[in-house]
């Protein structure tokens, strides 16, 4: 079998949501408002994108942006970077449940896709990845 270098988001997505970390009080954002979450990210650059934020006063979010070009990835990449160095400087002094948690985000980074994982200290989101790449045998090239 040829190892997959596409990803399809909604599925990526679905299994996500699916799981013990996510699956309960998460939202998707609307595409017109990631201009907005992401300062720095310019709908223009994305091809595709879905953004999940949860509703119970976590910081728990998870991202999944397909860019339209490795420069506009790089970009995208650099924005979500200070999106959480942002919160992780937030919540340092206002709560430390929180702030725990965002010690485990992760960003990463394969061809022109851009995954944000924010979901705890563990880094179970960033497991969670990991787990859906070897289930569609995807080629993780950075």
């Amino acid at each position: 079998m040829q190892p997959k270098t596409k990803i399809d988001i909604n599925k990526f997505s679905e299994f996500l949501l699916s799981s013990s970390v996510y699956y309960k009080d998460m939202k998707e954002l609307s595409i017109e408002r990631i201009e907005e979450h992401y300062s720095g990210v310019t709908l223009s650059d994305v091809s595709s994108a879905k953004v999940f934020v949860s509703t119970d006063g976590t910081t728990r979010e998870f991202a999944i942006l397909e860019a339209t070009s490795s420069h506009n990835a790089d970009m995208i990449q650099s924005a979500l970077s200070s999106y959480c160095n942002e919160l992780v400087s937030k919540y340092e002094t206002q709560d430390s449940e929180e702030y725990d948690r965002l010690q485990g985000y992760s960003i990463r980074r394969t061809r022109n896709y851009v995954i944000l994982i924010i979901s705890d200290r563990y880094g179970s989101g960033n497991k969670l990845v990991d787990s859906y790449f070897d289930k569609i045998h995807y080629d993780k090239k950075e």
